[in-house]
Parts: C-alpha cells; structure tokens; sequence
C-alpha cells in the first residue's frame, strides 16, 4: 500500500505545482488531507493528484483558489473526470460553463493592471529598490484619491489573491504593506494642517490590522480641509473613549475590513454612546454595512466617503443609516 502514495516532492510534481503550494493548498482549503507515517511524513494518493490536478485546472480557467476549493468539496466527482470541470469547457473552446451547478464568479489573473502586477513582481522577490520605484511611479499617477482606486487598492486585493494562491510568502505580503504605509503616511503629513484639535478621529477597532484603507481615508479627508487624526489599528476601546473625550472630535470613522472587526467596531461604539460624548459614527470598509449599530456606512470610493464625512461634519445626514 505505501509504494503507491507518493512523497510531497513526488505528489507536488506530479500535479504541477512546487511543494510549497502544495502545503499552501492543504493548509489554508484542505483540499486534499494526505496520510500520514508513523514519524509524521505526509503520503498522497493517486485520488489526491487528480484533485490537485483539478485545483490547478480551475484557477487557470479563471477561478481564485478559494472558489475552487469550495467547488471541488461541493462536485467531488468532479476531481477525478476532467470533463466535468468547467475548466474542460473553456479548453474545448465552448462561450459557457456548465449550469447543472451554480459556479462562482470568474476572474483571470490578466485583469490585474500593470501597475498590480510590478507590486506583486517586487514583493514576491522582496526588491526594495523595485518596491520604492512602485510608489514613486504611484506619486506621479496624479491625484492621490485616484492614484489609491485606480492603482494602490486594486494592486493590494490582487497581492492577497497571490497569497491565497501560494504565489505569495507571508514575507512579500508584509513587505508590500510596509512599503505601502510608507507611502501613506509620507501623504498623510503632507496633508497635515494641524492648526485646530481634531474634528475626525479615524482608527480600527481592538483586533482590526488591515490599516491601507482607514489610513486612505484619513489622507483623504485631510485633503479635504478636515483635520483628520488617524489613530492607528487595533486600538482598544477604552483608549478610543479617552480620545474622544480629549480631542472633542465630532466624528469617529472605525474601519471594518474583515467579519472579525464587525463585533469589535459595535463594541467600541456602544462604549462612545455610553461615554456621552456627542461624537457620530461612521463605518467605512467592506464589512462596514454588517454593524448593527446606528451610525454612518461610508461610501467605498474615497472622494465619495470624505464628502460624507464632510456633509455629517455640517449636520447633514452624508450617507447611509
């Protein structure tokens, strides 16, 4: 029985892959769950490269690796017969996908722009020169708001799209952000007004890391004419309290990026509404319009969510309740 598993070296070039992606699609979807011996070495199965095999046909079709991940845990059967992947139908030059199963929605790594794909190309070889020309060239784009939508954020979710894929280390991921905070904070002091307290606090609740988009929105707002003061991520909620009270700002934006800052951001809301400070609440991010809570969903366009800002700043309502 053991001469016919495979070793991950012999599994991963089997499938096509390097051992690293291999151990990157076990651990992070469990798409294939190998034996193992009795010292601990992993052992894959001939059932095991087929599904690997599958994993890799449906991402070049167009599918993140998650997506495949769960479309192959959903159609089983269809890791071990290649005409039942949709990837099969694009091969043999068909214009649609199987619809005996409802598919995830395709996106090809092409649509990257260039300026996403020399990020990706830097940090994955961790160039620091290569990453500083990146945000020399981001500089010269023009406006900062459209420099940030049109480049920076979409270049940032395909960077996280290489790192679900395995095409991206812990390390290149880091160094980018690095890089990229760099940037924004050199946009942020030079924003800088600081001739009144701050009307606008912005910060992630306790727990929340992924900081380029609050960061964004505080550069934006100071461009707007708002003294804005970014507090920083995982900020915990008695201390956002206290700033609240010290600076008297009349608005507090807490980013929500991910499910596990919804809870974070109600909590650190329902501490200011019990503080009595007066301040109003606004959300901004991707999950921003699951807090339940009453305050205001930003708009996820940068100019859009500062001019709501701005309106709540003159009593208006500016956004979504």
């Amino acid at each position: 029985m053991l001469r016919e598993m495979l070793t991950i070296q012999e599994a991963a070039s089997r499938a096509g892959l390097s051992p690293d992606v291999l151990r990157a699609w076990e651990r992070r979807y469990r798409v294939v769950r190998p034996a193992r011996t009795p010292s601990g070495y992993r052992l894959y199965s001939e059932a095991d490269i087929s599904t690997l095999q599958a994993m890799q046909r449906l991402i070049d079709s167009g599918f993140k690796a998650r997506e495949a991940a769960r479309y192959l845990a959903r159609n089983p059967r269809a890791a071990q017969s290649a005409e039942q992947l949709p990837g099969a139908v694009a091969d043999a030059g068909a214009s649609r996908v199987p619809t005996s199963a409802p598919l995830p929605r395709m996106r090809h790594a092409a649509a990257a722009s260039a300026s996403g794909s020399q990020l990706i190309a830097a940090a994955a070889s961790l160039d620091a020169a290569a990453l500083s020309a990146y945000f020399d060239a981001l500089s010269a784009r023009g406006a900062f708001e459209s420099a940030c939508e049109e480049a920076l954020f979409p270049a940032f979710r395909a960077l996280g799209e290489a790192w679900a894929d395995g095409r991206m280390s812990v390390a290149g991921e880091h160094a980018a952000s690095a890089a990229a905070l760099r940037w924004l904070g050199v946009q942020y002091r030079a924003a800088a007004r600081d001739v009144r307290p701050p009307q606008v606090l912005v910060a992630l609740p306790p727990g929340g890391h992924h900081e380029l988009g609050a960061l964004a929105h505080a550069v934006a707002l100071r461009r707007r004419g708002v003294e804005a003061l970014y507090l920083g991520p995982d900020l915990p909620v008695a201390d956002l309290v206290v700033a609240a009270r010290t600076t008297k700002a009349q608005v507090v934006v807490l980013g929500v990026v991910i499910a596990g800052d919804v809870v974070a951001a109600e909590r650190a809301a329902a501490a200011l509404g019990e503080a009595s400070s007066g301040v109003r609440l606004a959300f901004g991010g991707p999950r921003a319009a699951d807090v339940a809570v009453q305050g205001a969903v930003l708009p996820a366009d940068l100019v859009a969510a500062a001019s709501a800002v701005l309106g709540m700043l003159a009593g208006q309502v500016g956004a979504d309740t």
